[in-house]
């Protein structure tokens, strides 16, 4: 039987890729960001884009835009822009991903944690 489940709220460490930032993506997973040497190069050091080794093994090329997270477990995988944007939300950023409304309240639990995100003009939570 097929059952709906929902995500546990939990907080990841992640990093946009611009393009230009890999510097900065290599010092966030380390060895996990694997070059991707360009196939008809006679060096090591002319690369055509990086993936990043998960899990699973080597994943997809990143591309402008991808999202490289850190998971639960430190593992780190990619992440496309679309599907970033509809399962994460910045804690600190009072922006409704519905409505985009700079509406949002945060309720906390007694642990100061974030219970759930409600907005003022949309209602959504």
């Amino acid at each position: 039987m097929v059952k709906q489940y929902k995500k546990k709220p939990v907080t990841i460490e992640a990093i946009q890729c611009t393009g230009s930032n890999f510097d900065e993506i290599k010092e966030f997973c380390g060895d996990k960001l694997i070059p991707v040497p360009r196939v008809d190069s006679c060096t090591c050091t002319d690369y055509v884009g990086y993936c990043i080794d998960t899990l699973e093994g080597c994943s997809y090329m990143l591309s402008e835009g991808d999202f490289v997270i850190k998971g639960i477990k430190g593992e780190f995988y990619p992440c496309k822009p679309d599907v970033f944007e509809q399962t994460y939300i910045d804690p600190t950023s009072t922006h409704c991903p519905t409505c985009f409304s700079n509406s949002l309240i945060v309720h906390y639990n007694d642990c100061y944690e974030t219970i759930y995100l409600e907005c003022k003009e949309c209602k959504t939570m």
